[in-house]
């Protein structure tokens, strides 16, 4: 997916829709969403092998809106990512509900409040690639904690509700999946320092 990112970013360059300084951005940020539009298909015919719609799609809409506000760990190359991803895809819909088969909707509430915890703790993860500057990284930690509060409020009202139990059970594979990300981006970054600073 480089390649074409590069055709395109030059283009855009080149027709000056874009400065010239932000071309390397460019090219990350084609390469990022040619890759969504080829991997997201993928990876949701793959939810659906081992889990219902409403599932995959709770589950996609909460990691993924997570995810692009959090950061984490990226793969190094196209196919690590698929195959990282589906990874992530299997353990949120097939393992996490084999694992904890049984729990009652508190259980799940209360696993989902303390991955909250933990993104809200340790989050974001500022991506080398990406490089945000420190205005930029303060605006997706708020919109990162505004998340985690609609989140944290859900997780509290799901064991009201009679039908909470798979809304809560998704939900908290999608943030710990998130939070585990997270957590393996800051160790791929060099720990748990300031990104900012």
């Amino acid at each position: 997916m480089l390649h074409p990112a590069q055709k395109i970013a030059s283009f855009f360059v080149a027709k000056k829709l874009i400065p010239a300084q932000d071309y390397e951005w460019a090219v990350y940020g084609l390469q990022r969403r040619l890759l969504a539009a080829v991997f997201y298909p993928i990876l949701f015919l793959n939810g659906l092998l081992v889990s219902d719609v409403y599932s995959t799609v709770l589950f996609f809409v909460v990691f993924t809106s997570l995810r692009h506000r959090v950061g984490g760990h990226h793969a190094g190359s196209a196919i690590r990512c698929l195959i990282n991803s589906s990874l992530i895809v299997l353990c949120g819909l097939f393992l996490y509900p084999q694992i904890t088969a049984g729990w009652p909707v508190v259980g799940h509430s209360l696993v989902g409040m303390i991955a909250c915890l933990v993104i809200g703790l340790a989050g974001p993860c500022n991506d080398p690639h990406i490089a945000m500057t420190p205005a930029e990284l303060d605006r997706n930690r708020k919109r990162m904690m505004w998340e985690l509060l609609v989140l944290a409020v859900a997780f509290s009202v799901l064991p009201l509700l009679p039908w909470g139990v798979w809304l809560s059970k998704t939900a908290a594979a999608a943030v710990t999946l998130a939070a585990s990300m997270l957590i393996a981006g800051k160790i791929q970054n060099g720990g748990f320092t300031h990104e900012q600073e």
